[in-house]
């Protein structure tokens, strides 16, 4: 059995919504090689879907002196500017996101916001609620002093 394959003439019409789309390198898609296309496919693909830089590893927020690269609440942050982009950040053992370390009370998503997800003391999400991340009994809580503690990250 012989595999054929079909080729479609493009008209006139198509081409221009082609070269409207891709601007000029709607030419190279129509006209040019079969390499420089897989070339030029590969190239606006990348941009297209842009991969995510990870996050600096700095140690695990905790208490516990026993852990390695062990990080205790209250020396390390932000300054009291800091903010989204200057700041580490806290995650716990699944990947979410805990707060930003820093001593700005006005940064969203600050641990030491009184006010904000992070660091209100009734929010489920906050460190400093002692019945939600904050627990003593939770393992990757800060304040377990067998736990891991949340993981460090600074951008």
């Amino acid at each position: 059995m012989k595999a054929t394959f079909k080729y479609t003439k493009l008209d006139l019409n198509s081409f221009y919504q082609l070269k409207s789309v891709y601007g000029y390198f709607g030419d190279f898609l129509i006209k040019g090689n079969f390499i420089m296309k897989r070339v030029i496919l590969i190239f606006i693909c990348m941009f297209a879907f842009p991969v995510v830089a990870q996050d600096n590893y700095q140690g695990h927020y905790t208490i516990n002196p026993y852990t390695p690269n062990a990080v205790k609440p209250g020396t390390i942050g932000g300054g009291q500017y800091g903010n989204d982009y200057n700041s580490p950040r806290l995650y716990d053992n699944q990947g979410n996101f805990r707060g930003n370390i820093n001593s700005n009370k006005y940064d969203p998503n600050s641990v030491a916001n009184p006010y904000g997800r992070y660091g209100n003391k009734y929010s489920p999400d906050s460190i400093n609620n002692p019945y939600g991340v904050g627990s003593q009994y939770k393992t990757d809580s800060p304040y377990n002093p067998y736990g891991q503690g949340l993981g460090i990250y600074k951008k």
